[in-house]
């Protein structure tokens, strides 16, 4: 609770007034991602960085996990604004995800002399689902919480295409067709002579 003493009078001190106490609540949010792998089962050994998107557009890292015995990673203290999730490191064997860009928004009841949360990325139901970047998430508005299960895959992941590589492919087949058909028309016009 939070007031504010004043006095009406400059030149006695020591009487004076408060205004009303004004109860003051910070809204924090905590995100909760749990690792499993393609049968579910929880899946140790991976790191992740959360950063979160500046004024200027740039993202700034708000918390740093690293791998470890840990299965469950919770990001706490958070506010609103867009994040990014980034799997800095894989479980050994299976492959890293790509990063997932999300926005945690909500909803207060300022104007209360009890400010209460209404709601969070959306939803005011005790619990639902919404999306976090791909994946699916549970929001809990009375817990302030926003919980997702994160599955790695085991193989290997392939190559990009459409880089250098993939231009240098084409314009060799293409001079080795060009060089087939005049090679196909120089042996018709030799046939033709004979």
């Amino acid at each position: 609770m939070s007031h504010v003493e004043f006095s009406n009078n400059p030149y006695d001190t020591t009487k004076t007034g408060r205004t009303p106490d004004d109860k003051v609540i910070v809204f924090t949010y905590e995100t909760i991602v749990n690792k499993v792998d393609p049968d579910k089962k929880p899946l140790a050994g991976a790191a992740f960085t959360l950063s979160k998107k500046g004024q200027d557009g740039t993202y700034q890292t708000v918390k740093t996990i690293e791998a470890g015995d840990t299965t469950t990673f919770e990001f706490k203290g958070l506010d609103d604004g867009v994040y990014r999730l980034s799997e800095t490191s894989a479980p050994e064997g299976y492959n890293k995800i790509e990063d997932i860009d999300f926005e945690i928004s909500a909803s207060h009841d300022e104007q209360s002399d009890n400010p209460a949360l209404l709601k969070l990325m959306g939803t005011s139901d005790k619990s639902a689902v919404v999306k976090l970047g791909r994946y699916e998430a549970t929001v809990s508005p009375q817990d302030g919480t926003i919980t997702t299960e994160i599955e790695n895959k085991k193989g290997t992941v392939l190559p990009s295409t459409g880089g250098i590589g993939t231009r240098i492919f084409y314009a060799a087949g293409a001079i080795l067709v060009a060089a087939a058909i005049a090679l196909l028309v120089y042996r018709k016009k030799m046939a033709g002579r004979a």
